[in-house]
């Protein structure tokens, strides 16, 4: 029985983002398992706002994640851990997949395709459709958010051009946000008016009510990530030299 284990330390849209690379990766291998070991509390290597702080996962996000991670049908098994302690149980397995290791290759962040990132670690040509949907058949869809449209608005890579504010102003009563509480009530202050809010209690329950939500606007962050990689119809704000996701750059605005 052959075995792989990836680490990550995230954060979460980069975790989303390497799961092509890791399906392909195992079949490759012809694993008959994998295992994803999540990283929290390693340093993170960007300054801008992000919420987790300085850190690139928090215990909090790895343990929000884990659930989704789990159903995708990717994983045999999937654990979290504390960085030192992680680093520990890499030195002891052979063949160890470190995710976080694209960071160190020569890769420009503000182009192209993030999930292409990952397939830098490996020599071997690929020849993966990105634009497959993983999870097809998964993840079905709830009733809570019925005809309403889900905004998500981080505090980074904000497109000024386009005010979030103001792609809403004329659909309040079709929306509702998610996300974190603090984002949400800069949301509202920017928009002037009250927007409700749904929480969820991890990844996996996000997924659900992205799949019965009519869709999914907001700027790059896990939450959008996560509509990325479960295809539902979707419109995404982001700065002008940024390419995410596999989007189309119109301008300021990156759509689908």
């Amino acid at each position: 029985m052959r075995e792989i284990v990836f680490t990550h330390s995230g954060n979460l849209g980069d975790i989303l983002f390497s799961l092509h690379f890791i399906k392909d990766y195992s079949e490759w291998k012809g694993a008959d398992r994998a295992l994803m070991l999540l990283t929290y509390g390693k340093p993170a290597v960007y300054c801008e706002r992000h919420p987790d702080g300085d850190v690139q996962m928090s215990e909090r996000s790895a343990k929000f994640i884990m659930p989704f991670l789990r159903e995708s049908g990717l994983f045999t098994d999937v654990q979290a851990a504390e960085w030192a302690k992680v680093e520990q149980i890499r030195s002891q397995i052979d063949g160890c997949v470190d995710l976080d290791e694209f960071r160190q290759k020569r890769i420009s962040f503000y182009g192209g395709d993030n999930r292409l990132w990952f397939y830098a670690l490996s020599s071997h040509h690929f020849r993966r459709d990105l634009s497959e949907n993983l999870f097809e058949g998964k993840f079905e869809g709830d009733g809570r958010a019925a005809g309403k449209v889900l905004v998500t608005c981080t505090e980074r890579v904000n497109n000024y051009y386009v005010p979030i504010s103001y792609c809403l102003s004329e659909h309040r009563d079709g929306i509702a946000f998610i996300g974190l509480d603090s984002e949400h009530r800069r949301l509202e202050s920017l928009a002037g008016y009250p927007i409700p809010r749904i929480e969820v209690a991890d990844m996996a329950d996000a997924a659900r009510l992205m799949k019965g939500a009519k869709g999914v606007i907001g700027n790059q962050g896990g939450l959008w990530s996560l509509a990325e990689m479960l295809k539902v119809p979707r419109l995404l704000l982001a700065p002008e030299y940024m390419k995410v996701g596999g989007a189309l750059t119109y301008g300021p605005c990156v759509v689908h």
